[in-house]
């Protein structure tokens, strides 16, 4: 019986295995990224739920003012029926009076049974409904640009990875194709041996090489799958799962200029669109809580529908109008109405700090980019020289004038300045999108990107 019970187990580990190693990979570009970070960020979720909560607190507002009806029933035992006593009565009799006591008159049975319905509806309130109702707008407009402002910042550190991923990716490429570089030159360098050209020390020289190269590309493996890792857990995927990377690092076009790009991104920021609706949301709620110390007017009603007293009682109603003004707090209206007004001051203070910081930063990408461009630059001309120093060494070191060292030198060369382009466009990239994600624009930057 154990033995059918782990060959069950077995068949079934089995078939999930062969399930997942014959499901198709997910193919990720960068819009695809940009998407899945949008559909599946927790801290997103968290943000629209923030949303849909400033929803009903709107809804509680806007019904304070369509009043308030309650139904109250109550059924009372009493331990004697209640009852009103009725004084002595004394009557003449002839030249004396007889006192006659009177029973008391029951007022009640012993069980009570009532049924009441009441209503109120607010007729004046000091603009107190209204400007509780704006301050649950400006709440929801608030978390809406929250939600705008987390988005684009959950974009960004995922399309960030994706990038990092990519450029991981080509520095596997890289040290693959400097692994046969290697190679190549351990075989030449054992044919020139074998010819009398070189030394043997040319030859141990070169097996070397390959190891050391060897060592370099298994690290390059192990961050590309540390970044892979990385990536996935940033979109809540199984890290185990066929993940196909899509695109490459890119070159983009020329940025906007510092004011102008300052002055979209000011424009078009999520946090301080948040700020500014919180402070309207404090301004309002400073209004209700003045208006809660002046004059208040409801319509009131109430009608018994049923009541148990005694037979010849009849339910009553009645309908009227209701005031009430609040004479002495203590001072606590004023102190929370200067509290609020503090607070937004305060957020005032925060918008202007939060804005010169967004300035920083678009200035701070911008020159990122301009340094990432010349650089990119740079490490082509050295890529485009390293490639042709590669090829005189191993020319000379086919015809026995060069040695190994010169051949290993320049691959070296090439290797790193074919490194450096890709780390410039990782550069480029970053800072473009980082860019755009202060320019409220980063998901229609991935959508473009990804057709170039």
């Amino acid at each position: 019986m154990r033995h059918f019970m782990w060959s069950v187990l077995f068949a079934a580990v089995t078939i999930v295995a062969a399930w997942g190693a014959d499901s198709p990979p997910l193919v990720v570009d960068l819009a695809q990224a940009a998407r899945l970070a949008q559909e599946r960020s927790l801290k997103l979720q968290t943000a629209r739920q923030d949303v849909e909560t400033a929803r009903q607190v709107i809804l509680e507002a806007q019904r304070h003012g369509k009043g308030v009806a309650s139904l109250s029933a109550s059924a009372l035992h009493l331990d004697k029926a209640p009852s009103i006593p009725t004084p002595p009565v004394t009557l003449p009799f002839g030249e004396q009076a007889i006192t006659v006591n009177i029973p008391p008159v029951q007022a009640a049975p012993d069980d009570l049974i009532h049924l009441t319905l009441q209503g109120g509806y607010p007729l004046y309130t000091a603009g107190a409904l209204p400007s509780a109702i704006r301050q649950a707008e400006h709440g929801l407009a608030a978390r809406e640009a929250v939600v705008s402002d987390t988005e684009a910042e959950v974009m960004l550190e995922v399309t960030r990875l994706y990038l990092g991923t990519l450029l991981s990716r080509d520095v596997v490429r890289v040290n693959e194709q400097a692994l046969v570089s290697y190679l190549k030159h351990q075989e030449q360098a054992e044919q020139t041996y074998q010819a009398g050209v070189v030394a043997h020390y040319d030859v141990i020289r070169a097996q070397a090489a390959v190891m050391e190269q060897r060592k370099r590309l298994t690290e390059a493996n192990n961050n590309y799958e540390l970044s892979h890792a990385a990536l996935c857990e940033a979109l809540h995927l199984d890290c185990l799962a066929p993940l196909q990377l899509q695109g490459a690092l890119f070159e983009v076009a020329e940025p906007l200029k510092l004011s102008e790009a300052q002055e979209l991104a000011l424009r078009s920021n999520g946090l301080l669109k948040a700020l500014d609706q919180k402070s309207s949301a404090l301004l309002e709620a400073r209004r209700v809580e003045v208006a809660g110390g002046k004059p208040q007017v409801q319509g009131v009603a109430q009608m018994e529908l049923l009541t148990g007293t005694i037979a010849y009682t009849d339910p009553a109603w009645f309908i009227g109008v209701q005031g009430k003004v609040e004479l002495f707090d203590g001072g606590v209206r004023r102190a929370k109405a200067a509290q609020l007004a503090s607070e937004r001051a305060k957020t005032a203070t925060e918008s202007e700090a939060a804005a010169d910081k967004i300035k920083l930063a678009v200035r701070k990408a911008l020159l990122d980019m301009d340094s990432a461009r010349s650089a990119l630059a740079q490490a082509r001309k050295s890529l485009e020289l390293s490639q042709e120093a590669l090829r005189l060494a191993n020319e000379r070191f086919t015809v026995g004038v060069g040695t190994s060292v010169e051949v290993l030198d320049a691959n070296v060369a090439v290797s790193t300045a074919e490194l450096g382009v890709q780390q410039s466009l990782y550069q480029l990239d970053s800072a473009y999108l980082t860019l755009h994600r202060y320019l409220g624009d980063l998901a229609k930057v991935c959508q473009e990107v990804q057709k170039i």
